[in-house]
């Protein structure tokens, strides 16, 4: 069945202490909730007693995820920097006020998301992702500029979080709007989750999801 998710769940459902930053992560969390229902409703799995108890606790790394004052978000595309953008924005992230460290894959729309990013950074920092489909640092740097940042390449991922101040802002503990943004890529995020020492993601959090689909498998009309 097509199932519109408002039409089963709303975000006044969504706890005040949703560990997620950002309204677009609330949406998700609107559309987890309907697609538990509809799994419900189907038969697929058992009735949960309370549906929302697990939404303060929920950990999804590199999806506007703080670490100190500074923030990681893997938006690499118009839409994801769109919703980035109103999310620092809610948070009081002022008019450029961020340092920036970025890099993208070749295939993505970079300037359309430097374009969105660009009113809030002060300066950018490119640099160049494991992934072979990435821009140089040069190429993103050149496209920082094109998109009105004041950038630098940066020879590697830990040199662009030093002169960033990306990484000692990441150490702060501050309750304050952030001040580094590293975003662009998916596996920007990644990497620089593992430089900042934030991976693994701590597991005490919540149980492994494949481990819990296993265990409560059960083979329904299987073809």
């Amino acid at each position: 069945p097509f199932v519109y998710a408002p039409d089963l769940a709303d975000e006044s459902e969504i706890p005040g202490g949703f560990s997620l930053g950002g309204a677009f992560n609330r949406e998700n969390a609107v559309t987890a909730l309907a697609v538990l229902r509809t799994l419900e409703g189907l038969g697929t799995v058992p009735a949960a007693p309370d549906p929302c108890a697990g939404f303060n606790a929920v950990c999804w790394p590199g999806r506007y995820q703080r670490l100190g004052a500074t923030l990681v978000d893997g938006a690499h595309n118009p839409p994801a920097a769109a919703a980035l953008a109103a999310a620092l924005r809610a948070d009081g992230v002022q008019a450029r006020s961020l340092a920036l460290v970025s890099g993208f894959c070749g295939d993505k729309d970079v300037a359309a998301v430097l374009r969105t990013l660009s009113p809030l950074v002060a300066r950018g920092y490119a640099v160049k992702t494991s992934n072979p489909r990435s821009l140089s640092a040069a190429e993103t740097a050149a496209r920082m500029r094109a998109a009105g940042i004041d950038a630098m390449a940066c020879a590697s991922l830990d040199e662009a979080l030093a002169h960033s101040g990306a990484a000692s802002a990441a150490k702060e503990q501050v309750a304050a709007a952030p001040s580094a943004l590293v975003a662009g890529s998916l596996f920007l995020a990644g990497e620089a989750l593992a430089a900042l020492g934030a991976v693994p993601a701590p597991s005490d959090r919540r149980p492994d999801p494949f481990e819990t689909l296993v265990t409560n498998y059960e083979p329904r009309n299987m073809l």
